[in-house]
């Protein structure tokens, strides 16, 4: 039995991150990536997502990929079916809202928030409000008094393109110990805060429940530090191209960027037993 084979045995479902894994820069899932899904699944490997999108940003995946796993949103915060009902949550406690809410303005990031009441931002013409409007069709609602918002938050967001003060507020409310809640980079301007029990590693935990796969024949992909702790979770792991280096060390392969295609070209190699030319293009 070939390598491929056998992974392809082992593997029963596959869990991908969306933004710079699923997906490329322009948030396009590409042809290739789609039939790669659909070739998945007539290999018998289920497929979902673990993502830091609200319900509204996966739901145009889910329809173009024909999901019918569970979903987690706000990094496993909220739990959609495929008719976008909620199956589980996990909200962060009021205090906890206010304290990571003061922590993030006094580091000069912006607060973005969500709820079942909408999505809250502190400045509503802040960087990268606009594109997240287009991409996850919500539209941004000014926070005024954050002691009104404070109950049943899924997600609050430190937003700011001077990475250093990310990196810098990520590790401040890591090491609060009077917090309840996981604080880890999304993407490089993007700081995620939700309950200590809502991160890709407890989501994926989730998933394996809910769908009554093993976490030894889960499969999981991604790009960027939050997906690593699902990689600690499953049985085989990768690593996009574009993922940093501590990120890449922590998976078991890495394929190409998404800008290659990279998520396909793992599943092409990896699971699909497909020896295209540009599959080799992988890197393990």
């Amino acid at each position: 039995m070939s390598d491929t084979s056998r992974r392809a045995e082992i593997v029963k479902l596959v869990v991908s991150d969306i933004d710079g894994t699923l997906v490329n820069n322009a948030r396009e899932l590409t042809p290739r990536a789609r039939k790669a899904v659909f070739a998945l699944r007539e290999a018998g490997i289920r497929f979902t997502v673990i993502s830091a999108r609200p319900p509204s940003g996966v739901a145009p995946l889910m329809a173009a990929l024909q999901i019918v796993e569970p979903v987690a949103c706000f990094n496993g915060a909220l739990f959609v079916n495929p008719e976008h009902k909620p199956v589980a949550e996990k909200t962060m406690r009021p205090e906890d809202v206010l304290r990571v809410g003061h922590t993030i303005q006094s580091y000069g990031l912006d607060v973005w928030l969500y709820s079942p009441q909408g999505w809250f931002v502190s400045n509503l013409h802040g960087p990268h409000v606009e594109h997240q409007t287009w991409l996850v069709q919500l539209q941004p609602q000014a926070i005024r008094e954050l002691e009104a918002l404070s109950t049943g938050v899924w997600k609050m967001v430190g937003v700011s393109d001077t990475f250093d003060t990310v990196v810098r507020c990520e590790a401040q409310l890591q090491q609060d110990l009077s917090l309840q809640v996981s604080a880890t980079r999304s993407q490089s301007y993007y700081l995620d805060v939700s309950h200590r029990d809502a991160n890709k590693g407890a989501a994926l935990e989730q998933i394996a429940r809910l769908t009554g796969v093993p976490n030894a024949k889960i499969a999981t992909i991604g790009d960027m530090p939050t997906d690593v702790f699902m990689f600690k979770g499953s049985g085989i792991s990768i690593a996009m191209g574009n993922a940093s280096a501590d990120v890449q060390s922590a998976a078991t392969y890495i394929t190409a960027s998404n800008e290659e295609d990279g998520f396909a070209v793992a599943m092409e190699r990896y699971f699909l037993a497909r020896n295209s030319a540009s599959a080799t293009s992988a890197r393990t």
